[in-house]
């Protein structure tokens, strides 16, 4: 098959069954919108690398696709993940409200970014998203929460993956970039699994 040809194909199978692991043992058995929450952000990461395996094997074909999929995945995880974040370390369940509000605000942005080709916004958008994560987090550092040690863990190996092509590794980026996104969904999943746990 074609698709075992693929340079990257191990590495965006490993993105695509980390999402799927992390979906079944932890983001199922929260509560409803805080699960809708958490699958919308690994479903669109496992998107992403269904979409890069596809786009790496067929190229032009889909190449438009492959491309809005990207601008998805940079645009609507993280603003997703900060409401999730919230829910998680405050412990307070997400409501309808606040579950339409991320989902408006986040596909309000995902449209300017496409609509005027301003793909740079989406980095910034995801550098800011990730700052805000990680300032959540502190919040439950301050109580002692193992759930935001994960997620600080998490959003390093998120935040790494801007800066993949760098890494002095001796390996292709974009495979570092994949495994990095393996290990944050990775470290999501134990931060949603030890919710009501503390570090001491």
């Amino acid at each position: 098959m074609k698709i075992l040809t693929n340079p990257h194909f191990f590495s965006n199978l490993m993105i695509f069954f980390s999402s799927y692991v992390v979906i079944r043992k932890y983001f199922i058995k929260q509560s409803k919108y805080n699960a809708l929450l958490l699958i919308g952000f690994a479903a669109i990461i496992a998107l992403r690398a269904i979409s890069d395996l596809l786009y790496g094997t067929f190229n032009a074909p889909i190449e438009n696709i492959n491309h809005y999929i990207a601008t998805s995945a940079m645009v609507l995880a993280p603003i997703i993940l900060i409401s999730a974040t919230w829910s998680i370390i405050l412990h307070k369940p997400a409501q309808i409200t606040q579950f339409f509000t991320t989902m408006g605000i986040s596909w309000v942005l995902l449209f300017f970014v496409i609509w005027f080709q301003v793909d740079y916004l989406g980095l910034i958008i995801q550098s800011f998203c990730i700052l805000l994560i990680m300032l959540i987090s502190i919040l439950g550092l301050a109580t002692k929460q193992k759930s935001a040690l994960w997620v600080i863990i998490a959003m390093m190996f998120y935040a790494l993956i801007i800066k993949s092509t760098a890494l002095p590794i001796p390996m292709n980026p974009i495979d570092i970039e994949h495994y990095l996104m393996t290990l944050c969904i990775l470290s999501l999943g134990k931060a949603v699994g030890s919710q009501y746990k503390y570090i001491f």
